[in-house]
């Protein structure tokens, strides 16, 4: 069968007998034969067994684990080609959820396409690694190509030197000088099984259910981007690639073209990077968030960072909206994967601020989003980034216009 283009998670797209077939490691215009691993109705999953003709865009995957393990799509195609597809994917959806075109800027590299990442969770289940795509089955792996040379030691030092029993995962985080490590274990796990010579210097904690105890070290680490320090908690959510994060704040602050007299919403906020980050820039913010350890963060930030011209209130994001007077001259949103729920989207549109900035992982829910504003608003741009080279994730700055 011929491919034909790609879909939305990076796989190949073929036809056959009036059926659709999704194919893994398989690239536009290639020739191969497959093997179906799933078969419904209408459509099938496949991965190629054998090529009989394969795309100039093609390279070998430098990562021996790419045809195993769930983490990376696109480890088989050309950095710029991933772009290309990337910048696509978002002019289909757009079209499709929101009948929009032509608004779509070519995206954003990522400087630094390997090595990328300051947070990784591994599986354990005596071996330690990732999970197989589609499947709990744990892929072992010595090292993972988008992780740090200083992330790759610690995970071959866990591997050789500790007894993972009773371990279900292991998380690290790094920031640009320390690094943090939990191990998520069951009741049966023995703290004396974590040889704390083999950390020195390095922040472990152990978590049993919701609980956090701290072996060695803080609970936390701290991050500098651009001038302001950040708390970074276990818990709490910080962009996996920092020099992505600054070019996507940077296009944040670009867009909204700031005088220095707005009045600003950070919608959504987590531990209040993107709001602290334009503080300079305007004359007052206001961060929402629903959870409560993020939002502690946030005022750690803000206080570490000596900002006086910006609070942080917790609680749903819709129902805040509700009751806050508070006259946003621009809206920044960057919720979850799911978008924003209608409550907030009623309370934005009653808002009617001049200006909104949504920030999304997620192109398809944004697109949805975009539908449901644009009796008030009109999308002036989209800005792709690639925070997650080799994956078929891309993160989006969209510029909304009141009307």
């Amino acid at each position: 069968m011929t491919i034909e283009t790609m879909d939305h998670q990076g796989r190949g797209i073929a036809h056959v007998d009036g059926k659709v077939i999704f194919v893994w490691n398989a690239l536009p215009e290639e020739v191969v034969e497959v093997e179906i691993l799933k078969e419904k109705k209408k459509w099938m999953e496949a991965r190629v067994v054998r090529f009989f003709s394969v795309s100039e865009d093609r390279i070998e995957s430098p990562c021996p684990y790419f045809l195993e393990c769930g983490g990376c799509d696109l480890l088989h195609f050309n950095y710029q080609k991933q772009l290309e597809y990337k910048k696509k994917k978002v002019c289909e959806l757009v079209k499709k959820f929101a009948g929009l075109d032509g608004v779509v800027q070519s995206v954003v590299p990522n400087d630094q396409p390997f090595g990328y990442r300051n947070k990784v969770i591994f599986q354990v289940d005596q071996r330690i690694g990732f999970y197989q795509k589609k499947s709990n089955q744990i892929v072992e792996v010595n090292g993972c190509l988008l992780l740090s040379k200083k992330m790759n030691l610690m995970l071959s030092l866990i591997k050789s030197k500790m007894d993972l029993s009773y371990v279900k995962e292991v998380m690290i985080r790094e920031s640009s000088c320390d690094m943090l490590v939990v191990f998520d274990v069951s009741s049966s796990f023995l703290v004396t099984q974590i040889p704390l010579e083999c950390f020195d210097g390095v922040s472990v904690l152990v978590k049993r259910g919701y609980e956090y105890e701290v072996i060695s070290g803080n609970d936390f680490l701290t991050e500098q981007i651009f001038d302001f320090v950040f708390k970074v908690s276990p818990s709490s959510f910080f962009q996996v690639n920092k020099s992505g994060m600054e070019k996507l704040y940077q296009t944040v602050i670009q867009c909204c073209d700031f005088s220095g007299s707005e009045k600003v919403l950070d919608l959504y906020c987590g531990t209040g990077t993107i709001g602290i980050v334009v503080s300079k820039n305007v004359q007052e913010v206001l961060g929402i968030e629903i959870y409560e350890e993020a939002v502690f963060d946030a005022m750690w930030n803000k206080e570490r960072n000596g900002i006086s011209n910006i609070e942080f209130l917790c609680g749903d994001t819709g129902t805040i909206l509700k009751k806050t007077l508070f006259d946003p001259d621009a809206v920044i949103v960057d919720p979850p994967r799911a978008g924003l729920d209608s409550l907030a989207i009623h309370e934005l549109k009653k808002i009617n601020a001049p200006k909104i900035i949504y920030v999304s992982c997620d192109p398809a829910t944004m697109s949805r989003d975009l539908k449901y504003l644009e009796t008030q608003y009109e999308v002036k741009t989209i800005i792709p980034v690639d925070m997650f080279s080799h994956t078929y994730h891309v993160e989006c700055v969209c510029v909304l216009n009141r009307q």
